[in-house]
């Protein structure tokens, strides 16, 4: 039985992120726990571009 729920853990944890690139904006849904309450907070931001060590 384990194995059978571990492949459906492993279908339903696999997806593909859509396409974004540098000034696209973005929405990111975040769990936020306060005290014995639970809430999704929606974040809304623009993406910036990735930036390589020095």
């Amino acid at each position: 039985m384990s194995k059978l729920l571990q492949e459906f853990e492993a279908s339903q944890i696999t997806r593909e992120l859509p396409a974004f690139g540098p000034g696209d904006t973005v929405v990111v849904n975040v769990k936020v726990k306060e005290g014995n309450r639970e809430r999704v907070r929606r974040t809304k931001a623009s993406s910036s571009p990735r930036r390589t060590p020095a």
